[in-house]
């Protein structure tokens, strides 16, 4: 069973926040995606699958503007 929505979100975050702070200018929504599904254990793939796909790149886009 995969964590809460809201655990989800706190894994995309962190992942955010440790790639932009090792270098800003590499920082994608892919991999954001792929390194808070290789933290966290989750299967690959798992951020771009329909449910979360546009719901990650609007946190992680959100995220880094902010």
């Amino acid at each position: 069973m995969a964590p809460s929505a809201e655990v989800l979100e706190t894994y995309l975050q962190e992942a955010t926040r440790q790639l932009y702070s090792v270098d800003p200018g590499t920082v994608t929504v892919n991999s954001v995606r792929q390194h808070a599904e290789e933290q966290n254990d989750l299967e690959k793939g798992f951020f771009v699958t329909q449910e979360w796909k546009a719901r990650s790149k609007a946190l992680i886009t959100d995220y880094v503007v902010c």
